[in-house]
């Protein structure tokens, strides 16, 4: 998997080696996989969740997928080049999965608010957002609970 990062911190080895163990356990068809990270401010962020979510307030982490997965969590065997033709990178030749938006000044007080640890913090709001880039959710009840036992599964 190949990971663009904008603003490459520290942190972003935490996020290759959880993006790598997502891959093996999710297990898709296609490895040829990108994804967009950038770090950000509380600025930045309360900026993108009010001009794409119309939702006007600072938050940890925001996912934008570029797949379409019909409002379920994708297939992994039918994530092939063939079926996702008009999503790869006519640089890379990886498929694009999405763009990850992570603010910092957030993610680094909730490490200390929880008590987690800033390298488990970047590790978990990470997979939480590649895991949204491959239709999971936590809406309701039932996708909640898919979507926490995943994370649960992979960051173990």
């Amino acid at each position: 998997m190949k990971i663009n990062f904008d603003k490459v911190n520290k942190y972003s080895d935490y996020i290759v080696d959880i993006f790598n163990k997502a891959i093996k356990i999710l297990d898709p068809e296609c490895k040829d996989l990108e994804v967009n990270v950038a770090f950000v401010t509380k600025k930045e962020i309360r900026q993108i969740n009010k001009e794409y979510r119309d939702i006007d307030r600072v938050t940890d982490v925001l996912s934008f997928p570029c797949l379409d997965v019909d409002g379920g969590i994708m297939d992994m065997k039918s994530l092939t080049k063939d079926n996702y033709v008009l999503d790869i990178n006519p640089e890379t030749g990886n498929i694009q999965l999405g763009d990850i938006y992570i603010c910092m000044p957030v993610l680094l007080s909730q490490a200390k608010e929880y008590n987690t640890g800033i390298e488990r913090e970047v590790k978990y709001l990470s997979l939480h957002s590649l895991l949204h880039l491959f239709g999971y959710d936590h809406i309701e009840d039932e996708d909640r609970i898919r979507m926490r036992e995943m994370e649960k599964k992979i960051i173990d």
